[in-house]
């Protein structure tokens, strides 16, 4: 179960990740900069139920412009280069609920720009969905 679970939310990414890419497109890169393409994706091991994760990285992949891979290193650092508004490289990390029902998913492109959401994981007709519980954090 828990490996559907973090299959949705690496779709979840994928998603999140062109709905930011396709929003800065139309946007001035003189004014802002341009927003990264390749993003960190990093699980940690401790759920906590306020606002933040923390723990050790359990499990790290790479999402370079759609294509996802697993990563080996699991102390790789992003690009925190900062161009405009963002990072070089934006970071995506997560944790699920022990008990496997939520799972806080957060994402940080740039210095003051990012958020972090739970999520309810529900089953509907025998079909696991991420459904959104609540906004935790934003910057």
């Amino acid at each position: 179960m828990k490996d559907r679970i973090i299959e949705l939310i690496l779709y979840k990414y994928g998603e999140i990740s062109e709905q930011f890419q396709n929003e800065y497109k139309i946007k001035d890169v003189e004014k802002y900069g341009n927003p990264p393409v390749r993003f960190l994706i990093s699980e940690f091991d401790d759920y906590y139920t306020k606002f933040i994760i923390r723990g050790k990285v359990i499990n790290t992949w790479i999402l370079d412009k759609g294509i996802l891979s697993k990563c080996d290193d699991s102390d790789y650092e992003i690009n925190k280069e900062v161009k405009g508004m963002f990072y070089a490289e934006g970071k995506f990390f997560f944790a699920i609920s022990p008990d496997l029902d939520y799972v806080n998913l957060c994402f940080q492109v740039g210095p003051r720009y990012g958020f972090g959401t739970r999520y309810k994981i529900v089953i509907v007709d025998n079909n696991m969905q991420l459904v959104k519980d609540k906004d935790l954090w934003i910057s």
